[in-house]
Order: structure tokens, then sequence, then C-alpha cells
């Protein structure tokens, strides 16, 4: 003789039929009470601004060409991380600063650091900022226009475009000087 678990109803009246597990009712179940418990709520504090992004120097990625340069005022002015070393063009305008990589690079922001206080005439008023394949497919990314800058001025590639080629183009100087100090 074998037992087999059986359900019986309680009654002998037709049982109501029993819904499937995905289907929604608003009535609640009968063994729940209809209103869940009050619990306080809270005010979380207001979650922080994220930190900015990680900048990273691309200067040793990067084959440095200069438009022109005076003796003893070049590349290795222009990249020494010293405000009192400077790169001076020497030619005619636009002067520009090229670098291009080895490898596709995302380039955020490009830093200069001009002082008007020194270098009056010599001081970039117009930049711009340039980021493609090579040095012929350059797409305009920054134009800035400065008046008598003192410290970091920054141009920045707002759409993140990659780039194996970015060029940073000083359009005039202050006092229409000729020459540029960067």
């Amino acid at each position: 003789m074998s037992l087999s678990p059986t359900l019986s109803s309680p009654s002998a009246s037709p049982q109501a039929p029993t819904p499937s597990p995905n289907a929604l009712s608003t009535n609640p179940p009968h063994n729940l009470p209809n209103a869940l418990p009050s619990w306080p709520s809270y005010q979380l504090p207001p979650r922080p601004p994220p930190p900015p992004p990680t900048l990273t120097s691309l200067n040793p990625l990067a084959s440095w060409t200069l438009t022109s340069a005076k003796p003893g005022n070049g590349i290795h002015q222009l990249l020494d991380s010293s405000p009192d070393t400077y790169w001076q063009s020497d030619g005619t305008s636009p002067h520009s600063i090229t670098c291009t990589f080895g490898k596709l690079q995302s380039v955020a922001m490009v830093g200069l650091y001009l002082d008007y206080g020194l270098d009056e005439s010599y001081t970039p008023a117009s930049l711009s900022l340039y980021v493609g394949t090579a040095s012929d497919d350059l797409t305009l990314k920054h134009t800035l226009q400065v008046s008598e800058p003192v410290g970091w001025v920054e141009l920045w590639n707002t759409d993140g475009t990659r780039g194996w080629c970015v060029k940073v183009e000083v359009g005039g100087m202050h006092q229409n000087g000729r020459d540029t100090h960067v």
C-alpha cells in the first residue's frame, strides 16, 4: 500500500479558481493586514559631486614640432615645466605647436602658461586647439581669446575626440606683436 499526500476541501462547496503566480491583484491576501506599518522616512544626505577627471601629461608620448623658434628658446624650453623659460617663435604668424602620437590618444585639455606682465607684446591673444588623425586632417575644437593673461590657460577638447595629432595655433599677440612666448 502506498500513501500519497492529497489536499481535500473542508467543505463540499466548489473552490474559487487559483490565480496564476504572475497575476496582479488589488485585493490584499486574506491573512495580511490591509495596510503596511508606517515606517519613519529618512532623508539621505546629498551625494557629493564626482571628483574631477584625472589628467595625465601626454608630453613624453608625443613627437613635438614648432613652426619656428629662436635659438635657445625651442621645444626643450616649452616642455621643461619652468615658468622662467619659454618657446619664442621666430617667423610669420600664425605660430603653432604640433604634437603627434604613436597611437590614438584621448586629449582632454592642453594647458599653456602665459605671463603678460613679463612678455607683453609676445603674449598670445588668440589661441585655437585642433585635434585629428594627422597634421593635414585636423578639426577645430576650441578657440580662446585672452586678455593680458597671467598663469595657466586651458584649451579643452569638449567633445572628447581622440586623435593622433594635436595642434595649438597662436593666431595673434597682444599689442600686435609679431612673435610669441609660451
